[in-house]
């Protein structure tokens, strides 16, 4: 089962996600193209303070500094908002291979 931890500072904008395990190959590659295609973006196009970890497969740690102090980045917030939108809607068609949980500062 995919397990996906979001972490939301006092202003409730996401901070920081993190994906452990695997679940279906097609879950997997749905969430994985969420995930991967978001932190990627955040680095590529924002000049922020990011911290991404990750193994070989099945593990993704990144935050945002900037955000978890309680700044604010609008448009980085839009992109991780769309991320999040994807993967409930995986989780409502494959509950069996995906849980979101959340963590509240």
């Amino acid at each position: 089962m995919i397990k996906v931890t979001l972490y939301y500072n006092k202003n409730k904008d996401i901070y920081r996600f993190k994906v452990l395990n695997h679940g279906q190959a097609m879950v997997c590659a749905g969430v994985s193209a969420l995930v991967i295609t978001c932190a990627n973006f955040i680095q590529s196009n924002f000049a922020l303070d990011v911290v991404q970890k990750h193994r070989d497969t099945g593990y993704i740690d990144f935050e945002i500094g900037e955000i978890k102090k309680g700044g604010r980045n609008h448009a980085a917030n839009l992109i991780i908002d769309n991320m999040v939108f994807g993967l409930r809607l995986i989780e409502e068609s494959y509950g069996d291979d995906i849980k979101i949980n959340t963590k509240y500062d």
